[in-house]
């Protein structure tokens, strides 16, 4: 079943404002979920430090005056939450399982470690100034990843390929890259 784009934003609109104020009935401001400062799986933290180093390597596509949106990104990482201006949510144990990064001047190429965010199910980077190719193999390798949107990325040379292979690879995903 393939989920459209205004389907799927808003299927995870809800999902932000479900997760609202769940410590304050009357609240509005998104419950922060925060990762453990000590785990007590090895495993568990080996994969924390990885999908980190994916998301210093993303961090790095912003343009140098956007140096808070920089921060924000590598503080999930450090503390986990949600943000309504990336929509970025982590699970329990504190991985991505939603970032959504469209229209956010993001330029140069997707790093390789994007296979880290092994959790990853949406992924929108719609809207920004992606060159190259994306790699392939490692978008692969996230097999949880339900949704990915590439559009208005003039810069992308694999924008067809990637799209047909992901699909091929992982059941139920839907790419966007028009």
């Amino acid at each position: 079943m393939r989920l459209s784009r205004h389907v799927f934003i808003s299927f995870l609109g809800l999902i932000l404002l479900s997760s609202c104020g769940k410590d304050d009935p009357g609240s509005t401001t998104p419950t922060t979920l925060t990762t453990p400062t000590t785990q007590t799986d090895p495993t568990i933290q080996a994969a924390l430090d990885l999908e980190y180093e994916a998301l210093e390597k993303l961090a790095a596509l912003f343009p140098d005056g956007e140096t808070g949106l920089k921060a924000d990104l590598l503080d999930k990482a450090l503390k986990g939450g949600l943000s309504k201006k990336n929509l970025k949510t982590v699970d329990a144990k504190g991985f991505v399982t939603y970032l959504l990064l469209s229209d956010e001047k993001l330029n140069g190429k997707i790093p390789e470690e994007i296979k880290y965010l092994e959790k990853l199910q949406a992924l929108d980077l719609a809207k920004n100034q992606l060159t190259g190719e994306l790699p392939i193999e490692a978008f692969k390798k996230l097999t949880k990843l339900i949704y990915v949107d590439i559009s208005e990325n003039q810069g992308i040379t694999n924008a067809d390929a990637f799209k047909t292979q992901l699909e091929a690879a992982i059941p139920n995903i839907e790419v966007i890259n028009n």
